[in-house]
């Protein structure tokens, strides 16, 4: 869905730079720098340092958690499961109403939110999406669920089950993806600065995964971007940090994570009213709770508020 945002990004970039289908098994600072260990056995740099963007589970949060020396050590399992899962599908656009391709359509349905909506691919392609989102207490292996024919068929029966109306449906039943997750986050407050030589920083779902229910995480991954590269421009032309690296990544960490934390906060708890009902979710008294707390938030105009507190910039 993000084909056109990392078209444009890759091509302001010199040829060469991009170098892809290589993963990163371990990031490893030491006096020198720091430097990238591969899967296939090759490794570069030392570098100054390693910004890792790399998501949720990547090499470079994996450093930083380590502590000095950096490596793989650590662990990884610090993820935190929000007790909501979420079936998606994707399909080429045709399925949504005439006229809808600027509005996202949200319904409950029992147990249920339910979302559709139209994006823009590469060549004016266009793709729709539909998301069932729902409580499952039960925490399962990240991902576990990416058998496709498995996935579909198990979100048609939940929108048929819960009466959700045919543009959900069809939709659905046109999607040739299809996935099925559960929603993890980590604590934002966690250190997003290596400990041992301050070669590794860290952005976006490395630093501060967070549920998707306002849509968020590229957003301020994308305004992470921007202020690091701002203070390290500062840096390295002498107007700020008296040359000091750490300095640098320590402002850019201050800056950023207060604002990345209260959005992630706003982000857990809409997505566990969105998905209050059934026997998880407090039965009939979740659901009324629910339709009545979007209704009063969306009369009061609170809603909108939220979301666009999330879209400004701060930075």
């Amino acid at each position: 869905m993000r084909d056109r945002l990392m078209q444009i990004l890759a091509g302001g970039l010199p040829s060469g730079v991009v170098s892809t289908s290589r993963e990163v098994t371990s990031v490893e600072e030491s006096p020198s720098g720091a430097t990238l260990r591969f899967a296939d056995g090759s490794a570069e740099g030392p570098f100054d340092l390693v910004v890792g963007a790399d998501g949720i589970k990547g090499a470079a949060r994996k450093a930083v958690r380590a502590g000095p020396g950096g490596g793989s050590g650590g662990g990884n399992d610090d993820a935190i499961y929000s007790g909501i899962r979420i079936q998606y599908g994707v399909a080429l656009a045709g399925q949504r109403p005439e006229g809808s391709e600027r509005e996202l359509h949200q319904w409950f349905g029992g147990d249920t939110y339910g979302l559709s909506a139209t994006y823009q691919g590469i060549g004016d392609k266009k793709f729709e999406m539909v998301a069932a989102v729902y409580q499952d207490r039960d925490r399962k292996e990240e991902n576990a669920v990416w058998d496709q024919v498995e996935a579909k068929g198990a979100c048609l029966r939940r929108l048929d089950e819960r009466g959700f109306p045919q543009e959900m449906r069809a939709l659905a039943e046109a999607s040739d993806r299809f996935y099925e997750l559960g929603v993890y986050y980590r604590n934002p407050l966690e250190g997003w600065v290596s400990r041992g030589e301050g070669q590794v920083v860290l952005l976006g779902d490395a630093a501060h995964a967070m549920p998707p229910n306002l849509g968020q995480g590229a957003n301020q991954a994308i305004q992470d971007a921007y202020c690091l590269a701002g203070r390290l421009a500062d840096l390295n032309s002498g107007a700020a940090f008296e040359g000091s690296l750490i300095a640098a990544l320590r402002y850019y960490e201050r800056v950023r994570k207060p604002d990345t934390s209260l959005v992630l906060a706003k982000s857990a708890f809409v997505g566990a009213v969105e998905t209050l009902g059934g026997a998880a979710g407090g039965g009939a008294v979740g659901e009324a709770f629910r339709d009545n707390f979007f209704f009063g938030m969306w009369k009061a105009g609170v809603a909108e508020q939220i979301f666009m507190d999330g879209a400004m910039p701060k930075v």
